[in-house]
Parts: C-alpha cells; sequence; structure tokens
C-alpha cells in the first residue's frame, strides 16, 4: 500500500481517510479511542505496531504512526528525524507525550502531523529548530487542559530519538525515546 503513495500530502490524505487513533496489544487486540475501555490494557499490554500492523488494523497512535511514516519518508529519499516529548516528573500523571516525525525537503524542515487532530497537517519551516519551537509550543498548548505548574513545566523534555524495536512495550519505546542521539 505504502508503495502506491507518492507525496507526503498523499500520505498525510490516505491516513486519514484509513488510519484511526487507537493501539494495538499482545494479545492481538485493537483499542480505540473513545471506546469505554481504551486506557484498560496500555501499560500492560500495549507493542509498538509495524508501519503493516497500523495499515492492517487501520489503527495507531503517534509512537506507532512515526514508524509508519519513517519507513515511507525513508523509502521515498528524504532525510527524516523522529521526536518523543514528555513531561518527567517523580510521580503518577497522567500527562500526554507525543512523539512526531520531521522531514527534509530541498532547503526546508517540515513538520508533519498526522495523529494530533488539532494539528494535523504538514508545516514548513525554515530551520529544524524552528519547527521544534513551534510543536513544542503546540504541545505546551495541549498540555493547558492539565494545569501544569512551572516547576512541572520545567520537566518538559523534547528529545531526538532512533528507531525503536518493532513490537515493543510501552516502557520499552519509552526508554528508547528518551536515549539521546548522538
Amino acid at each position: 500500500m505504502l508503495d502506491d503513495i507518492k507525496t507526503p500530502k498523499e500520505l498525510l490524505d490516505y491516513l486519514s481517510n484509513h488510519v484511526n487513533y487507537g493501539y494495538y496489544t499482545k494479545q492481538g487486540k485493537v483499542h480505540l479511542l473513545g471506546e469505554e475501555d481504551f486506557n484498560d490494557e496500555w501499560e500492560d499490554n500495549y507493542i509498538l505496531s509495524s508501519p503493516e500492523d497500523v495499515i492492517k488494523n487501520r489503527a495507531g497512535t503517534c509512537w506507532d504512526l512515526v514508524e509508519l511514516e519513517r519507513e515511507w519518508f525513508t523509502r521515498n529519499g528524504y532525510e527524516v528525524k523522529s521526536f518523543y516529548e514528555m513531561v518527567i516528573v517523580p510521580y503518577e500523571n497522567d500527562y500526554e507525550t507525543h512523539s512526531f516525525l520531521a522531514y527534509k525537503d530541498k532547503d526546508n524542515w517540515y513538520y508533519f502531523e498526522f495523529s494530533d487532530f488539532e494539528n494535523r497537517g504538514i508545516y514548513k519551516f525554515d530551520t529544524l529548530e524552528d519547527l521544534l519551537i513551534n510543536v513544542h509550543n503546540r504541545y505546551l498548548d495541549n498540555l493547558k487542559k492539565y494545569n501544569l505548574n512551572d516547576k512541572e513545566k520545567e520537566c518538559i523534555v523534547l528529545n531526538e530519538y532512533k528507531k525503536p524495536k518493532e513490537h515493543c512495550s510501552s516502557k520499552e519505546y519509552i526508554d528508547n525515546a528518551l536515549k539521546k542521539v548522538l
């Protein structure tokens, strides 16, 4: 299926028309956003979907979608970088994390966003630094609903990460995403 897609815009359109926000478990169950039991298996049974899993199950989280996007952009000759953003505090919390892909085309960097519904699109920037500042500000906007205090805001990390192991757990994914790319 990915071979039929020729442009970043076609990829975004395909995902918008064929993929829902959800996740795949070790037991092979797909949970879709909006289902009553959506969060029930996340911590213990989530596994990172392969690009093929996302297409077959028609579901993925931002973590899963970045890997599908990485595969398509890499296959099509683009330079790509993946980033992960989260609030790291020493207590339990429900703060959202977010992964996203940036790609370079000619002299510009682009933020490719599918899974964040409010920001879905392709955004052009002169520099990677400008892109990262913009996406970080969008992440801060998404976190407003949690009423983070200033100390918690200082605990936000934005990290570039390497491709994770396929079908890894959520803990393994986060551990990989928090390793610095050298």
